[in-house]
């Protein structure tokens, strides 16, 4: 673990989970897996949900910089806000999205031109092109750009009591969003888009951001009054309501609160981890390997889409895939976000809060 009094807990343990839910998930259309893959872990094992763990602690973390900035500076510069996520985001995405476009200029895949625009737009979650599997992820990137074009604006004029307000408004408006989507899918992927269907999700990790910079004390007294057994609990619900969520008797009431049960069993999961305890799984998201996998969790996510494609390929078909995934993204880290990261903390008032 870093030693920085700043660090939180947890976090990069965290990320890793949420990149291995989104790996586990995608392994299902390897052809050589889908079949025993789905009859024995891909009925509980769901990608979205790792994205939904990413854009909790994102809002969670964007929230506790800027406060931080604003209490320590009076102010917060949002020209230096917007070029860290720049540099955050930028490079290690283009470089993917130029390695796609160059295998699409030579034949060897298939992507549109309109789907290749929208996603280096990051308004790929708007469903203004024909879905295609290699650039299928951009639409979480998408969801961030425009949730950090957003917030920082709104969220700084909030007091805590407002940020509660706004929560509870978000939880209400993300349960009806997933409710529509589901009954009228054909007349909403316009402005039902993955922004208005996981907004709550970030609006969760902001809350909690809030809680922590401004009632530190009283959420680690929350914290430590949660009994061990309280995020076992909230795992199960994730697991349970992924399960069931289309069961045709059960679905009426899981598809709008489904999700949204999953949004607050993960803000819980959060609230319990982010303080030091005596816990084998804080241990575990604490251990060296799970922080060096966090670490590299944004480049996994941007190459597990091509390396796990269900193409018959020798690059595609398990193991292979899983052992040069893990290369390139090392590689991407080190070569391409490192070297980022390291410049963009020139920009960073408080470095230490990752």
């Amino acid at each position: 673990m870093r030693s920085s009094k700043n660090h939180i807990p947890s976090i990069d343990g965290l990320r890793a989970v949420a990149v291995l839910f989104v790996v586990l998930s995608h392994l299902s259309v390897t052809r050589s897996l889908t079949e025993k893959w789905n009859q024995y872990i891909g009925w509980f094992i769901d990608g979205k949900t790792g994205v939904d763990i990413f854009f909790i602690i994102s809002g969670f973390l964007i929230t506790l910089l800027l406060l931080t900035e604003r209490e320590k500076y009076g102010s917060v510069n949002l020209k230096n806000f917007y070029i860290r996520r720049v540099l955050r985001i930028f490079p290690a995405f283009y470089c993917y999205l130029g390695f796609i476009l160059i295998l699409s200029i030579l034949g060897q895949i298939e992507v549109s031109s309109r789907a290749l625009l929208a996603s280096a737009l990051y308004i790929y979650n708007f469903n203004i092109s024909e879905p295609n599997w290699y650039v299928n992820h951009s639409w979480s990137l998408g969801v961030e750009e425009q949730f950090y074009i957003l917030f920082p604006v709104f969220i700084l004029r909030l007091k805590l009591g407002q940020a509660r307000i706004a929560w509870i408004i978000s939880l209400i408006v993300g349960s009806a969003m997933r409710a529509l989507y589901y009954k009228f899918p054909e007349n909403s992927s316009y402005f039902l888009s993955g922004f208005f269907l996981h907004a709550d999700f970030l609006a969760t990790g902001c809350y909690i951001g809030f809680l922590y910079s401004y009632k530190r004390d009283w959420l680690r007294e929350i914290s430590k009054k949660m009994t061990p057994i309280i995020p076992f609990i909230a795992i199960a619900a994730i697991l349970l309501v992924y399960s069931f969520q289309y069961h045709p008797v059960l679905d009426i009431v899981l598809i709008p609160l489904g999700r949204t049960s999953t949004n607050l069993s993960i803000g819980i999961v959060l609230i319990y981890y982010i303080f030091p305890r005596q816990s084998p799984v804080y241990d575990v998201l604490n251990a060296s390997p799970m922080t060096w996998l966090g670490r590299l969790s944004y480049s996994l996510y941007l190459w597990q889409q091509y390396f796990i494609s269900g193409k018959d390929k020798m690059i595609s078909s398990f193991p292979q895939n899983l052992a040069i995934l893990f290369v390139v993204s090392i590689a991407s880290y080190y070569l391409i976000e490192r070297p980022f990261l390291l410049f963009k903390s020139k920009f960073t008032p408080d470095r230490d809060i990752q």
